[in-house]
């Protein structure tokens, strides 16, 4: 998950993050976005460069599939191999259903704290050398979030479609499914407030053999909010990244969040 920083070379150098880039995040992708009323669904976990073709598998103790009423359940089958993790299950009342990996915590890190933002360090950031010797240097753990949903018999999809996580994405549908060419409301939120100027990444099926690894960024607004547009029909993953202060009790001083939702376009 690398979030490339740019550095400059006077004393006061201001350090910025260069992109949302795509680099290795996870994804749940189902093999179709309807189902009949107590049919099989498939769902393919996980990460790569070159979504949506997999590279490395996707694991996680709290796979998870939520019910139109609310309720979870677990996956009938999880089918590990090394590029993915097969997710089955059979599906029952009509409805919306999401799935999700649950926020899985990965590898620890180190950031600074510069001028009020916290930037990475080491091989996928600053180097630590190139630092002011009274920067503030502070532990770090990724936590990590994937969804998506399937629609199972006759129903229409939510007005609303959001992930349940601290780093949060919802997506407006208008009860319509996501067409190209026709902007669509994505809103970003960060334990329940609008995260304004967050980069969100918009990765369409096949961008990177169109030369676009991190597909198109946009940049919220001051309510969080970005009006996005896709161009061509078929699965899309949202991706959004931002750095915060841990949670009391966690083991580390900050966390590097990555949220992503897959979602298809007709």
């Amino acid at each position: 998950m690398n979030i490339r920083i740019v550095l400059g070379v006077s004393a006061a150098a201001l350090l910025l993050p260069a992109g949302a880039a795509f680099g290795h995040a996870g994804f749940l992708l189902p093999n179709s976005l309807t189902v009949p009323e107590g049919g099989k669904v498939t769902v393919v976990a996980s990460f790569s460069d070159r979504f949506p073709d997999p590279e490395t598998a996707l694991h996680s103790d709290s796979f998870t599939i939520i019910s139109p009423d609310g309720q979870l359940a677990p996956f009938d089958r999880v089918e590990p191999f090394s590029t993915l993790t097969m997710l089955e299950s059979q599906l029952g009342a009509t409805g919306v259903y999401r799935f999700s990996t649950g926020e899985r915590l990965g590898r620890k890190g180190a950031v600074a704290l510069v001028e009020g933002t916290f930037v990475r360090l080491g091989a996928d950031g600053v180097d630590p050398e190139n630092l002011p010797a009274e920067t503030e240097h502070l532990t770090s753990q990724t936590a990590t979030l994937s969804e998506s949903i399937v629609i199972v018999g006759q129903a229409d999809l939510p007005p609303l479609i959001k992930t349940d996580s601290r780093l949060s994405i919802s997506i407006a549908t208008d009860a319509e499914p996501f067409r190209t060419g026709t902007p669509i409301s994505v809103t970003v939120t960060f334990e329940g407030q609008p995260l304004a100027g967050a980069e969100l990444a918009v990765i369409e099926a096949y961008d990177g053999s169109a030369g676009k690894e991190d597909g198109d960024i946009y940049r919220t607004d001051e309510v969080g909010k970005a009006l996005i547009t896709l161009d061509r029909t078929g699965p899309f993953t949202l991706l959004v990244r931002h750095i915060s202060n841990a949670p009391d009790g966690a083991e580390t001083d900050v966390r590097s969040y990555s949220t992503t939702l897959t979602l298809p376009a007709v």
